[in-house]
């Protein structure tokens, strides 16, 4: 891989002290690389399995400022065109000299401040910001596209479903951006319903020129078509150096790429698929965004890609297809959102056995996470090399290189010649489940002398921390006794919906009895950690089910939470799991006469949850 020369110099910018677009511009380029390698190394340095992982520094950009190919920029009375101000959800602060926009966007934003502040009578609506009197410009979104020596600028216009706008008026707005600024070339409205937090909205429309233009990947031979609405990399440099670090990575692992299977998930509009399809491999593309599926097919078909195929498509749906097929493939890339990879996902990609994978991630924290897992189901990863794909901010681009091995040994915390205790793994599956890669069983009974090993008081359904296997099934009723009697005892920490009393108990709700006693540690994000004892009681449900009964529901939970909440704490903070883990487990031993007390750690990813969560408060 080719490493540009870090500029030193720190970027000086007027709307730094009111602009939250770019938290790191007061550092050194220097320091801002450094912070990001010690971003990815923290967020990998959480779970021990990854110990042994090297991980690059990150790779610099070529130029720390005027990358960015792509800006989504509020619009506000004023006009004001640009971020949100420091400490504020909907204070706009207008940023007509930010220094991160290529020059062409730039030129762009200050075409609409000058329509905004003195639009058309006839495009008003459109041209008017949303606050305004009839104003329905609540953003816009641009997009700069090169071919060649030629740039090209497409405009998303993201209109208010409160106040119509008509498609004349489109069309004039649209036509009077193009006279103020001729790199404009397209342009698209999209309408928001005010109620989500994202920038763009729905029903994408295109009111003047192409729907798509080409689009170079980097400094690549290849191109893509660009088109509103789907996804890019902000940085054209940086987004050419990771598809050719893909490529050369991918050729070495499998002995050249001509006629290997390649199957890349979430793909965009094909950049990455488009390089390795030049370089002679067989891809098969997936994308649930349509348009930019139907532009990927064309671009490789009018470039003279052979055996390229993309279909729009759910990744988890697809996968279980591909799977059902039997279809096989040499190399797997996946490049999600920053939530990650879906749980079924990563245990479908491990069932297809590709001989080399590659995850490119934008989120450290996801990214370590899913690695994690992945590990475990057999792909395990040998390197990491962050990019950085936006200076001046905190974010940071990561390719991670994977190799099919042998699936995890369980870890044990306690063995003897009739039990043993397993640290139970994140999205385990105690027994097996057709379709499924493993289990906790199988691999608790792939030990010495476990071959007809047994479970003892179930972890809960979704649970990790510590499960107690016996190795007799004759000793099972055993075992539940002595988990049961007087004295033992089995603690919890959990981190549940909303504010709980700072301590108490259920002792029934739904037709489950038993006794749950729990115990408020901490506040975090408006959420609870709490410490929970199971005295009485071996229902497999019986934590998630009374908490669930007070109001206060554990974060994760599928069948018994908070469907909301849920999907927050997964986009915003990357809990794709029940927030529930056992840590604590004390009984008498039923030969040793003697406390036998067993202890499990938080596990990496659900203290990187906590992490995040107290970050953003």
């Amino acid at each position: 891989m080719t490493t540009a020369v870090a500029d030193e110099t720190r970027i000086v910018c007027s709307h730094a002290d009111r602009c939250a677009g770019c938290p790191r511009i007061e550092d050194s380029y220097d320091a801002q690389l450094a912070a990001k390698t010690a971003h990815v190394r923290h967020s990998v340095a959480r779970y021990s399995a990854l110990a042994a992982l090297a991980i690059d520094d990150t790779r610099p950009a070529a130029a720390p400022s005027a990358y960015r190919i792509r800006a989504k920029l509020i619009v506000a009375p004023g006009p004001r065109i640009g971020l949100f101000a420091h400490g504020s959800d909907h204070e706009v602060v207008d940023i007509p000299d930010c220094r991160v926009v290529t020059p062409a966007l730039a030129r762009a934003a200050a075409a609409l401040r000058t329509a905004c502040a003195n639009p058309p009578v006839r495009a008003r609506g459109a041209l008017t910001p949303y606050g305004s009197a009839h104003g329905a410009l609540r953003a816009v979104d641009l997009r700069e596209a090169r071919d060649g020596d030629v740039i090209r600028v497409l405009v998303t216009l993201i209109l208010d479903a409160s106040e119509p706008v008509d498609e004349s008026a489109a069309r004039a707005a649209a036509q009077h951006l193009v006279a103020l600024e001729p790199s404009i070339v397209s342009v698209a409205v999209s309408v928001h319903g005010g109620r989500s937090p994202q920038v763009l909205g729905g029903n994408l429309r295109g009111v003047y020129g192409s729907a798509a233009v080409r689009d170079s990947v980097g400094d690549t031979e290849t191109w893509q078509w660009a088109t509103h609405g789907s996804f890019v990399q902000a940085n054209r440099a940086q987004a050419g150096a990771i598809a050719r670090a893909v490529r050369d990575e991918l050729a070495v692992r499998l002995g050249g790429l001509a006629g290997r299977a390649v199957l890349e998930l979430f793909s965009g509009s094909g950049a990455l698929g488009l390089v390795l399809g030049h370089a002679g491999a067989r891809v098969t593309q997936v994308e649930s965004f349509a348009p930019a599926v139907e532009r990927a097919e064309l671009a490789a078909r009018a470039q003279g890609i052979s055996g390229f195929f993309a279909r729009a498509e759910d990744a988890r749906s697809a996968v279980d297809q591909l799977l059902d097929s039997r279809v096989r493939y040499d190399a797997i890339v996946v490049n999600p959102p920053r939530r990650g990879v879906a749980t079924e996902v990563r245990d479908a990609i491990a069932r297809l056995a590709p001989r080399a994978c590659v995850y490119v991630s934008c989120d450290p924290d996801t990214l370590a996470r899913d690695l994690d897992d992945l590990r475990r189901r057999g792909l395990h990863t040998d390197r990491v090399v962050p990019f950085d794909m936006m200076p001046q901010t905190d974010e940071v681009e990561s390719l991670a290189f994977l190799a099919c091995g042998d699936v995890a040994t369980p870890t044990v915390l306690y063995e003897d010649h009739e039990i043993v205790a397993i640290d139970v793994a994140p999205h385990e599956a105690l027994a097996s489940h057709a379709g499924r890669t493993g289990s906790l069983l199988d691999r608790a009974r792939s030990r010495p002398g476990c071959a007809d090993a047994v479970a003892v008081r179930p972890l809960e359904t979704g649970a990790t921390g510590i499960a107690l296997f016996a190795k007799d099934p004759m000793l099972v009723e055993e075992y539940d006794h002595a988990l049961g009697a007087p004295g033992a005892r089995a603690e919890y920490v959990a981190l549940v919906r909303g504010i709980v009393r700072a301590k108490g108990s259920v002792t029934r709700a739904k037709g489950i009895s038993g006794t749950t006693r729990y115990r408020r540690e901490r506040v975090v994000g408006g959420q609870s950690l709490i410490r929970v004892w199971v005295t009485e009681g071996a229902h497999v449900q019986q934590v998630r089910v009374h908490l669930a009964s007070l109001g206060h529901p554990v974060l994760g939970d599928e069948r018994h939470g908070h469907l909301p909440s849920n999907r927050h704490v997964l986009e915003k903070h990357t809990l794709d799991r029940l927030f529930l883990h056992r840590d604590v487990v004390e009984f008498e031993h039923p030969r040793k006469g003697k406390r036998c007390v067993l202890a499990s750690e938080l596990p990496g990813g659900l203290r990187g949850v906590l992490e995040r969560m107290d970050s953003a408060n």
